[in-house]
């Protein structure tokens, strides 16, 4: 079962789910985002100047959702029996009290849901959702709002799509914000910057000089995009020219690279990169970089770069450090990794390079983001 509701985050309207799904061996949990640790809520007067009765005087547009336990996202302990007042576009009340929760008048119209036994979580993020796909010619609005309708179902209640056809990826993000179509709020980046260097079978615009690169990143900046993506044909003298236009631009810059290694692009002062295997000739010691030159060496070659990578060598953990230092986030997408290991069972050991390579990033400070790489056919 799904149940909607709006609440207002920067001063703006956002549709909100709250659904019933299974948790194996634990819980049955409701998934509601009440508190999201990415952005804050905006309300109409501090709560703790209105009493109880105050904030639900006027019963019209009410739900209440009682009996669950609440998990905050902040670290702090569950909060048992919880009683949580929906009022129309905002959460008016949110209380663990039996005492509080027993002054709560409600009237006999009002919307009360039982979710003794249930749980309540912060709306969930992907942080690398292609809904608006990123194969060429290959958008298709059905399938994007099906897609976004179930990502809301599921509980995601925020995504990022790192790359698309950028008119259409930035009408889907409208269109959500104004209510025109359900799902979660959409931060997007346009088509992806590449070279003809290495052709890709995305949605690109081929650049190949510095020029060419501005005019891309202010042209998606006049479209409205939230961010530039850059892609695995660009060299850091075209990152370099991306992430100065876009930041100019008040525009941040994600990238999936491969001729730039990540060190690089963290020195020159890119916003994130996605994918937790980085692969690049540049990361390898320079034996084992002719190594992967000889092989053929190819932005996708995952299996073999993680073959030759020393996770403990100068280049990782230079690459490491300046992660840190320049305070760059990674999605690691590790679920496309796992699946891709499972395709080819003469690879599978490297599965565990590609858990120690994330553990690592995470030990040694590196903020790790949740995404999942999906894309509308699935």
């Amino acid at each position: 079962m799904s149940y909607q509701f709006h609440i207002i985050i920067n001063n703006r309207v956002k549709l909100f789910s709250v659904v019933s799904v299974g948790i194996v061996a634990i819980a049955v949990a409701v998934t509601l985002l009440f508190v999201s640790p990415a952005v804050p809520l905006a309300y109409a007067s501090p709560l703790s100047e209105m009493s109880n009765q105050a904030k639900i005087q006027n019963n019209t547009g009410v739900i209440v959702l009682e009996g669950a336990t609440v998990i905050d996202g902040t670290g702090g302990l569950p909060k048992p029996n919880t009683t949580i007042v929906i009022n129309e576009s905002r959460i008016a009340c949110l209380s663990s009290s039996a005492e509080s929760n027993h002054d709560l008048n409600f009237s006999a119209s009002t919307n009360v849901i039982n979710l003794t036994g249930k749980y309540i979580i912060p709306g969930l993020l992907d942080m690398h959702a292609h809904v608006a796909n990123v194969r060429k010619n290959s958008y298709n609005q059905n399938e994007s709002e099906y897609m976004l309708r179930m990502l809301l179902a599921h509980g995601v209640t925020t995504i990022r799509n790192p790359g698309g056809p950028t008119e259409q990826s930035v009408a889907l993000r409208e269109n959500v914000s104004e209510g025109k179509i359900v799902g979660p709020q959409i931060f997007t980046a346009g088509q992806l910057l590449n070279t003809p260097d290495i052709p890709v079978p995305f949605v690109e615009r081929l650049v190949q000089t510095e020029q060419d690169v501005r005019q891309e990143v202010r042209t998606q900046a006049l479209a409205g995009v939230d961010y530039i993506k850059l892609y695995v044909g660009l060299t850091p003298d075209l990152v370099k020219a991306a992430i100065d236009e876009a930041h100019f631009n008040g525009i941040k810059v994600i990238g999936h690279l491969y001729l730039t290694s990540w060190t690089d692009a963290a020195d020159l002062g890119i916003d994130a990169l996605t994918h937790g295997v980085p692969v690049s000739p540049f990361l390898l010691s320079k034996e084992n970089q002719q190594k992967f030159l000889e092989a053929g060496d190819h932005p996708f070659n995952h299996f073999l770069w993680l073959d030759l990578v020393d996770l403990n060598g100068p280049e990782i953990n230079e690459m490491i450090m300046a992660l840190v230092n320049n305070d760059i986030p990674i999605d690691p997408t590790l679920n496309v990794y796992e699946a891709i290991i499972k395709e080819e069972p003469q690879n599978q050991y490297l599965w565990s390079k590609v858990l120690q390579l994330s553990k690592k990033l995470y030990d040694n400070g590196v903020t790790i983001l949740s995404g999942t790489d999906i894309r509308i056919l699935i």
